[in-house]
């Protein structure tokens, strides 16, 4: 079988309650079976599949030996860093969260309802215990990456950031060698563009996407030719998500070479009965579609491509350990794998999930 798609098989055995090879599972009075098929080859193509790091969220180093050898047998396409949350305060400068940075999500109003707050704990509770230690830095990951024998992508922070450090970080990777793959002007940049809310990084799409045309300025100042790419949101008709997304497709000129969303068909799902029906009703009704009748348009007439730098099926207790979660990120990969307009898919993420780590700053800040 192709190596990739062994590293996804190896991926599932890490992540499993449930032995590989067939499973019964009683949901909603029905019974689960699945069977896995290994002995026909079925080669992802180079490079499609990789990992969101999120160092921080599992107080792994990235030279950890462990973590290198076991990553190794995942053979991932690419790895994504910082990755995820913690982008919103890491600073490049000194390979560590900013307190200051951190501060900016804390809400005093409904502190236990915003959804920024919630992001907030996650990043205080990791500040706190880094703090002095776990200084992580570019060239750090950059040292992973070449021992993993894969390229590396960069979640830039440009929600505490400024385009200035950004392009002093570009100029930095030239002096240092260290080549940057992909740079990723986004995350989840719909989430933090509510207005009246209180805490606003942008009003909008269109301010969001004026503002990425500086960060991005600032990159090809520095390096000509850097692959960049803007955030689109979860594609979902909620949330005035879909007038953010219109408001960067009619943004003129398209400056990026690419785009990204996230996918995470089961957010929020905790039981098994929950999860499942929602994970298979996107699988047939989204993973595919989203792209080409959603997201490509949108970004018509530029059509570089979809780089889906996260994707997890998202689920909590129960079901995001269940050997049915893994299942959906293999199909979900083997579903997209041939598509003509995807150029990268990564799996969220690589050390809680993948290696089966603990979270070292306290698992509660992530229920």
């Amino acid at each position: 079988m192709g190596r990739e798609l062994r590293g996804m098989m190896l991926l599932l055995i890490g992540m499993s309650l449930f032995p590989v090879g067939g499973c019964h599972r009683s949901v909603s009075r029905t019974t689960l079976q699945i069977s896995i098929e290994t002995t026909q080859p079925k080669p992802l193509p180079k490079g499609l599949s990789g990992f969101n790091v999120q160092l921080f969220a599992s107080g792994v180093e990235p030279w950890d030996e462990d973590l290198l050898d076991r990553t190794t047998e995942l053979a991932p396409g690419f790895i994504r860093v910082p990755g995820g949350a913690v982008t919103l305060a890491y600073d490049w400068r000194i390979g560590n969260l900013r307190r200051e940075w951190v501060e900016l999500l804390h809400i005093e109003e409904h502190p236990m309802k915003h959804w920024k707050n919630r992001q907030y704990k996650r990043l205080f509770h990791m500040e706190k215990k880094v703090r002095g230690k776990g200084y992580y830095t570019l060239r750090d990951m950059a040292r992973m990456a070449r021992k993993l024998a894969t390229p590396l992508v960069y979640t830039a922070n440009v929600r505490t950031d400024t385009p200035q450090s950004l392009g002093a970080l570009a100029r930095y990777t030239v002096e240092e060698g260290i080549k940057i793959a992909h740079w990723e002007l986004c995350g989840e940049p719909f989430s933090w563009a509510y207005p009246g809310k209180a805490v606003q990084f942008w009003m909008d799409g269109k301010d969001y996407i004026e503002n990425m045309s500086f960060y991005a300025e600032a990159i090809r100042k520095e390096i000509p030719d850097a692959e960049i790419s803007v955030g689109f949101s979860f594609g979902d008709p909620e949330w005035k998500q879909e007038d953010f997304d219109q408001a960067i497709a009619d943004y003129p000129p398209k400056f990026w070479d690419d785009f990204t969303f996230h996918w995470y068909p089961a957010r929020g799902k905790e039981t098994l009965e929950e999860a499942i029906p929602a994970v298979i009703e996107a699988l047939e009704t989204k993973a595919t579609q989203l792209i080409d009748h959603y997201f490509l348009p949108l970004n018509a007439p530029l059509n570089p491509g979809v780089s889906i730098t996260e994707f997890n099926s998202a689920g909590r207790g129960e079901y995001v350990r269940s050997l049915f979660s893994g299942l959906h990120a293999a199909e979900y990969l083997l579903r997209l794998s041939n598509h003509p307009n995807i150029k990268r898919i990564g799996y969220h993420q690589l050390f809680l999930h993948a290696l089966n780590r603990k979270n070292a700053y306290d698992w509660t800040v992530w229920k």
